[in-house]
């Protein structure tokens, strides 16, 4: 039976010409008081080494380059994520494998399970890894530098999203289905943002049929959810008890129409999946239809949405009113050009906006 060493390599994390063996840890449930355990097995194979990135002039030309250097900031309590690459070797075959990776690292001193605890849904989602989600290697704990510490290893998945109204339709409609399936599981992220939403670029083949033959040519960019530190368990979704879906690129729903859960709607809110079904007008929110309406109407429309005294009333210009209103929908048509005009990622960069 041939033995698989798994070694990661760093550049910033570890000291040069240093190596550190740190053990695998695994998470379970305790349904009766609802806490996490951690358990340390004992199998000879559960250790990963991990070791510092040397410098190109040094390191053979067969290692792959890190997917970016230096240590990043990453989102939450977890202070530093750092790039890395994993490699698998099989002692009795000569074969490897290499993989990007990121690793989460966090001190045992100050870690409150936190670590942990994104394990824990890491594991439960493990339908998802690969996909939707990053792949999880696992939880490591070890030694550095004298200080004890944990360790998260995930799968590099690309950048995180900046605009999502420069993302195309398609990207955040498969969003949306991810955050539908985890809400179908009972699960809140618990951090919907955009730094916690990546933009993964995967070759699909250049046809409708995948085959060897076929050429890798064609582009698709997909979401990736991360972060699962704030996530919790037992969520009730109102929305999913209705079966009731964001629908993209429409118009956003009416007050009576909106969709049952607050969450759903503040990330729809957030990903711009619908068009503006208002416009500004005296600080008041008018709907779109009145846009063409005799002005005298308009007026009326503000005088319902905003308390005017009555001297305030009296000082109305129709002139005025009408100015913003042509200003307020030029910025109006601007936006829905930008939206309409969505497109795919094509090189990682993001869409122009018009």
């Amino acid at each position: 039976m041939s033995t698989q060493i798994q070694i990661l390599r760093f550049q910033d994390l570890f000291d040069r010409d240093k190596y550190y063996v740190f053990n695998r840890v695994a998470v379970e449930n305790d349904v009766t008081n609802d806490t996490l355990t951690t358990i340390h097995p004992s199998q000879a194979k559960s250790h990963y080494i991990f070791q510092h990135d040397r410098d190109s002039t040094e390191s053979p030309e067969s290692l792959p380059s890190l997917p970016y250097p230096g240590r990043l900031n990453w989102p939450g309590l977890l202070k530093y994520a750092y790039p890395g690459i994993l490699t698998s070797h099989l002692s009795s075959h000569g074969h490897q494998q290499s993989l990007d990776v990121i690793c989460k690292v966090v001190s045992m001193s100050y870690n409150n399970n936190r670590i942990a605890h994104e394990l824990f849904f890491y594991k439960k989602l493990e339908d998802l890894q690969g996909r939707k989600i990053p792949e999880c290697f696992g939880m490591f704990e070890g030694q550095i530098n004298g200080e004890r510490v944990e360790c998260l290893v995930l799968e590099y998945c690309g950048e995180p999203v900046e605009d999502f109204r420069t993302t195309s339709w398609e990207f955040r409609e498969e969003l949306v289905d991810i955050v539908h399936e985890l809400h179908a599981q009972n699960i809140h992220h618990g951090g919907l943002y955009k730094e916690n939403i990546l933009y993964r670029q995967r070759l699909e083949p250049d046809g409708a049929t995948a085959s060897i033959e076929a050429p890798l040519s064609g582009k698709h960019i997909e979401p990736v959810l991360i972060n699962f530190g704030n996530a919790s368990l037992g969520f009730q979704c109102d929305a999913m008890k209705t079966n009731q879906r964001i629908q993209l690129r429409v118009e956003e729903p009416q007050a009576k129409d909106l969709i049952g859960c607050q969450q759903l709607l503040r990330f729809a809110r957030s990903i711009s999946a619908w068009y503006p079904s208002t416009f500004k007008l005296q600080k008041c929110s008018v709907p779109i239809e009145l846009r063409d309406s005799p002005i005298e109407k308009l007026i009326d429309a503000v005088k319902e949405r905003r308390y005017y005294s009555d001297e305030e009333i009296r000082a109305l210009d129709v002139n005025v009113i009408e100015k913003e209103r042509r200003q307020a929908l030029e910025r109006y048509d601007k936006w829905i050009r930008t939206w309409k005009a969505c497109e795919k990622y094509s090189d990682g960069s993001q869409a122009s906006t018009l």
